[in-house]
This record gives structure tokens, sequence and C-alpha cells, in this order.
């Protein structure tokens, strides 16, 4: 059973639905309120906790495993294909316990290899790791917080972006759940300098711009990704490479 799983830390803007399909039917096109290829929605509480969930401690929607009418068992070891963690970031940092804590980076990463590791035995051999994080990625501080990142979870694909990433809860918003639509769109941005406010009134127009703002990935602009050890790609715009 391959699974992809988004993630969301404690103080991102959206809340993802359990059923991460988009409009929780399954669609396989990406559209205004979401991104399309999601099979579940986690909330965590800190690191550990996303650990915790993703080796047996949290159940998975009943589509999963075709069941109309109970949640699913845990995921098994090795099923998670796809992991999205959405938290805040900075270059070379993500805020995998909010921000009001210390945010994991390649310097400090051996206080988090534990959980970590733990994370990886869910993950696939081939597995895409997505740090849906602003300007986590970006500059040298980025690219060595991704190099960190591939040693204790070899052969999987890392991906961080460079640029400052936005959701639109509202637009996002699934009716008559109280959840929202995965996804993350991907800006122009490389400096998260507007309040969260301003930042509404910025990128709201464009919304319905996917050549502007198109939802974060691995294909769009801002993108820094390794593979086993190596850049296979660099945003030409990074700052201090």
């Amino acid at each position: 059973m391959a699974l992809a799983i988004w993630a969301d830390s404690p103080d991102v803007p959206a809340t993802v639905c359990f059923d991460a399909r988009l409009r929780g039917e399954g669609g396989s096109t990406d559209d205004y309120s979401g991104q399309a290829g999601w099979d579940a929605g986690i909330h965590f509480s800190g690191l550990r906790d996303l650990a915790s969930k993703l080796t047996g401690g949290a159940n998975l929607p009943s589509h999963v495993c075709g069941n109309a009418w109970f949640n699913c068992a845990p995921a098994g070891a090795g099923q998670v294909t796809r992991l999205a963690i959405n938290a805040h970031g900075l270059p070379g940092q993500l805020y995998v316990n909010g921000q009001n804590a210390t945010p994991l980076t390649a310097a400090n990463i051996n206080d988090y290899v534990s959980d970590l590791k733990c994370i990886g035995f869910a993950l696939a051999p081939e597995a895409t790791v997505i740090l849906m994080g602003c300007i986590a990625g970006q500059g040298p501080k980025g690219t060595q917080l991704l190099q960190a990142l591939q040693k204790v979870w070899p052969g999987r694909t890392i991906v961080a972006f460079v640029t400052v990433g936005f959701q639109n809860p509202d637009k996002m918003y699934r009716s008559g759940q109280g959840c929202t639509e995965p996804g993350m769109r991907d800006t122009i941005s490389l400096f998260p300098t507007m309040t969260g406010r301003q930042a509404f009134a910025t990128y709201d127009p464009l919304w319905t711009n996917f050549l502007n703002l198109p939802w974060a990935s691995e294909t769009s602009p801002g993108a820094k990704i390794i593979r086993n050890g190596v850049l296979v790609a660099q945003p030409s715009f990074d700052p201090t490479k």
C-alpha cells in the first residue's frame, strides 16, 4: 500500500482534512481549492508526535483500505511514499515543534535524529519528503539542512523551497467539514517581510493564477531538491547559493 500523507505542524494557517484527497473525492488534478494526490492528513504537536503517528499511532481514512464504515489501521513500515511536513521555516530552519520552540537545523539535527529515524522507518525506500516551510531550503543553510536530512533518510528525495509559501484557509476550506484541502502555493518572494494581512492582500488576488502562484511541489520554481546526496534541482535565484 502506497500512501501520500500531508502533515500539519501546530501553528500553520491551514488545517488539513483527515481524508486529504482533493475535495474528499480523489480528484486527480489540482484546482483552486487545493493540491491533488494526497491520501491522508495528520496534525502533529511536534516532531516526536509526527514520528509516533507515522509509525502506528494514527489510523488512516476509510478510503485507504476500502472500508466504507470505519477508519483503517495505521500505516505499516515503508508504506509512506510521499510526505509533506507543513511547518514554518527560515533559511536552513524548520519549526517542527512550533515557532516558540527551537527549529530543526543541520547543526542540531542530532537532537532530533531519533525521531527522524522513526519517520524514516515509515518511509518507502523511494519516498519523497517535502518540507512545506517558507524559505527553509534557501541559501547555503538550506542546502546544509537538506544534506543533513539526506544522511538520516538515505535514498529518499528531499525537497525544500527557497521562496515564501502561502496558504489561504478561506479559499482552501472544505465546505461543511471544518478543515482545508492540502497544499501550499509557491510565490516569487524570497523574503518573508510581510505580515499575514499584507501577504493576504498581495497573494489573494493571484489565487486563480497558477503561473505566478503554483501549488508548491518538486516541479514548482522555488524547489530545491536533493537525491542520493546530490542537488538535482536548485533555483537560479537562490540567494548566495
